[in-house]
């Protein structure tokens, strides 16, 4: 997986603190609560949810003009740490009701805010710059 600079940096950051590579999907509490399996090829909960927060951060930081090729990298993203999902983009939202990934989003989203805006701006440029 490519991963900028900065969203390695968050993701070592964040996975200092608990690094989960096993089995992440939380017990089934509710028939219409579906488990994501992410220990494909090992990715992190961590490396799922710096991808998530691209999608949550971003829109508010890139320029309009930006946004429709934010949207198709960042879909790709989503693939690439979702790569056995036929939807990722319906994967990450059943994932996102999950409460071990609830929390290793919050920490992600903790530690991105460190950084500040400037480079957060300049993380989701890179997002809608990069040519796949």
């Amino acid at each position: 997986m490519r991963m900028t600079l900065k969203m390695l940096s968050i993701s070592l950051i964040s996975a200092s603190s608990f690094l989960m590579t096993q089995s992440f999907a939380a017990p089934n509490k509710a028939a219409s609560e579906e488990n994501i399996d992410v220990t494909q090829e090992q990715i992190s909960l961590n490396e799922i949810a710096t991808v998530y927060n691209l999608s949550l951060m971003c829109p508010s930081l890139i320029d309009d003009k930006d946004s429709k090729k934010f949207n198709q990298n960042y879909a790709i993203e989503l693939k690439k740490v979702l790569p056995n999902e036929a939807n990722p983009q319906e994967a990450i939202k059943q994932l996102s009701k999950q409460k071990d990934f609830k929390s290793s989003l919050k920490q992600i989203q903790t530690e991105s805010k460190r950084f500040g805006d400037k480079e957060n701006k300049e993380m989701c440029q890179e997002v809608v710059d990069y040519n796949y």
